[in-house]
């Protein structure tokens, strides 16, 4: 306990931001704001980049969709709408197989500039 205090200003400052990092993040599943780095995650475990990362693929790179997600906006109705597209590509195995619940954290990412 006493080597937190012992510590100087700045190494204190920043320890502290360590701790309430790991509290904070701790409370990610409450209905905090999507952060972007959960989009990011998810992305790339759902598979989304295998696709959609580079402009050699028939598929639209994620800079279009982020730039085509940027004009529908993050509101609820955009992005149930854009999940309905989603899922209207039957042929996509992938795009079935995410859960809705995933596919909105990758939207609203996407939505946010993807950043």
């Amino acid at each position: 306990m006493s080597l937190v205090f012992d510590m100087n200003p700045v190494a204190r400052r920043n320890a502290l931001r360590v701790v309430w990092g790991i509290v904070l993040a701790g409370l990610g599943g409450l209905s905090l704001p999507t952060r972007a780095a959960d989009g990011a995650r998810m992305a790339s475990d759902q598979g989304c980049l295998n696709c959609h990362y580079s402009e050699n693929q028939s598929a639209p790179t994620l800079k279009q969709l982020a730039d085509r997600m940027a004009h529908e906006g993050d509101s609820p109705e955009a992005l149930q709408h854009m999940l309905r597209e989603m899922r209207e590509h039957t042929g996509i195995h992938s795009h079935q197989m995410v859960t809705d619940e995933s596919a909105l954290v990758v939207l609203k990412w996407l939505a946010q500039g993807a950043r």
